[in-house]
């Protein structure tokens, strides 16, 4: 076995950062009802994503988000969650932003999820409406934001 040495810190690791971030899945906010344990879980390997978890009294663990659905949005920020358990399934609210011929565009829209049987049964979709960039700066000089 051949012994290396290098000067304090500069000796080289057979694992990068991106390896350890990769790896990093994280939960979040636990909640338990009768259906279960859920959670906000975030993957890196799926581009950051975050999936609404649910394992059930029979100890088997459903997502009840699948891809490519993400659970995130900017109320994260400020450490709150995006899903809401309801006895046959769950509320959760994303935002989307992109990009139309110039213009930039913004939805903030809420989902509600019937789950039968640890899989999605019925999507009811709420939207604020799509907004162009003259309404979003109309939004926000018509709102005080309690936090900024």
């Amino acid at each position: 076995m051949t012994t290396e040495t290098a000067p304090y810190g500069e000796w080289r690791s057979p694992i990068d950062g991106a390896d350890v971030a990769r790896k990093q899945v994280s939960l979040a906010f636990p909640v338990v009802d009768a259906a279960g344990v859920w959670w906000q879980e975030s993957r890196p390997e799926e581009g950051g994503r975050v999936a609404v978890v649910r394992q059930g009294p029979d100890g088997v663990k459903h997502d009840l988000l699948p891809m490519p659905w993400n659970a995130r949005t900017r109320v994260h920020e400020y450490g709150g969650k995006s899903y809401l358990p309801l006895p046959d399934g769950f509320v959760f609210e994303f935002e989307e932003r992109w990009n139309s011929e110039g213009q930039q565009w913004y939805a903030r829209e809420m989902m509600r999820i019937e789950v039968a049987e640890g899989t999605i049964a019925e999507v009811t979709v709420y939207c604020t409406g799509d907004w162009d960039q003259a309404r979003q700066a109309e939004h926000a000089a018509a709102v005080t934001l309690i936090r900024p």
